[in-house]
């Protein structure tokens, strides 16, 4: 009997940081209809969506990368100091789900890489993160 976890990852492609995996994986990645880091609760009406982010503060440009241990890895252009990247982090995803930054809430990682994020009454679906990686990609 051969062990699942001898064969995985089967292509030298899983091995590869999610930046450099190319246009494939990430037409993978949208067409996916269940996403790990990505939970939606419909069920009160209020339409809440939480998202698991990896956050990678001090880069040159604000931008989604992809995937990262079951959490989306977003770089941040602000400096890991006195919640200016987590302020960067709130402008950025209110402008990409289309609210104001007040229905964008840090619900845990304050002070952490990987944040739990809710976004209330979001005008989008996480799909729109995924064409903020090949718009970033393509450049």
């Amino acid at each position: 009997m051969l062990d699942a976890m001898a064969t995985y990852p089967a292509r030298r492609e899983d091995l590869m940081p999610c930046e450099q995996r190319g246009p494939r994986y990430l037409k993978f990645m949208v067409s996916s209809s269940h996403y790990a880091w990505c939970h939606s609760d419909d069920g009160d009406g209020g339409g809440r969506l939480t998202l698991i982010l990896h956050v990678q503060p001090g880069a040159k440009r604000t931008e989604v990368i992809g995937v990262h241990d079951n959490a989306l890895k977003i770089r941040l252009a602000a400096a890991p100091v006195e919640g200016a990247a987590n302020a960067v982090l709130v402008a950025f995803l209110a402008e990409v789900f289309g609210v104001p930054q007040r229905q964008v809430v840090l619900k845990r990682g304050n002070r952490s890489r990987r944040k739990v994020i809710e976004i209330i009454q979001a005008a989008r679906g996480p799909e729109v993160l995924f064409t903020q990686i090949t718009a970033s990609g393509a450049n």
